[in-house]
């Protein structure tokens, strides 16, 4: 009864992170918004359809996806290590 009580404070905690990280994101980007408009970028912004979050968080994932210059090895280490595993 002690660790499923555990267990549920520890996904609470887990929730609160998630939620309060949603607001950061969505209150920092009522600032950026607030900027563009200021600066006069915000038509700009529409005109190329990326005004709102969802499309302005996708743009900008192709943009780093397309650019980035790294390289996930997490797959090859997978592979090493079950050559490892069925060479004992």
């Amino acid at each position: 009864m002690k660790r499923s009580r555990i267990r549920e404070s520890l996904q609470d905690l887990d929730d609160i992170d998630q939620l309060d990280i949603e607001k950061i994101i969505s209150d920092a980007f009522d600032q950026a918004v607030q900027l563009t408009e200021r600066l006069e970028l915000s038509n700009l912004l529409k005109e190329h359809g990326v005004f709102d979050l969802d499309s302005m968080s996708k743009y900008v994932f192709q943009q780093l996806n397309s650019s980035s210059k790294m390289f996930d090895y997490s797959t090859q280490m997978m592979i090493a290590m079950n050559l490892t595993l069925k060479k004992k």
